[in-house]
């Protein structure tokens, strides 16, 4: 697996990070979920991965993964904030007043558990695994 991740680190990044646009994006756009303050600050730590990404893939530059990692950490712990605030566990900090939706509304709900935010954590917690995988792998190569 380490072999596999270390080959194809920028594909997998840039996928997944896609992914997570594409989806926030239809939720917003199509299904006419509004993103709230919080949203927009977990897709300030998402939306520059793909363009990032897609740079680093085309000059081949694996090190972008010391670049990412700091977003998707940053990220992972704003939707996590999020998703404990929307399942109850305590109330938000911030006054999330936008225009857009109020942050802990709940829009999707699966499982008894897996909301919007909570997906956004998924995702930025893959991220960050496939980062952590990478260093290690690239710490087997060059020991070799």
């Amino acid at each position: 697996m380490y072999d596999f991740v270390y080959k194809q680190v920028l594909l997998l990044l840039f996928l997944t990070s896609l992914s997570a646009v594409i989806g926030s994006l239809a939720y917003s756009n199509i299904l006419g979920f509004p993103p709230c303050e919080l949203c927009w600050i977990q897709r300030i730590f998402m939306y520059p991965q793909v363009i990032l990404v897609f740079m680093a893939m085309i000059k081949r530059d694996k090190n972008i993964v010391d670049y990412l990692l700091p977003l998707s950490i940053i990220g992972a712990l704003v939707s996590l904030y999020q998703s404990l605030t929307s399942w109850g566990y305590f109330t938000s900090l911030l006054g999330c007043t936008s225009a857009g939706g109020a942050c802990s509304k709940v829009y999707v709900l699966e499982y008894g558990y897996i909301t919007i935010p909570f997906m956004a954590f998924t995702v930025f917690v893959y991220l960050i695994v496939i980062s952590i995988i990478y260093y290690k792998a690239k710490k087997e190569v060059l020991t070799i």
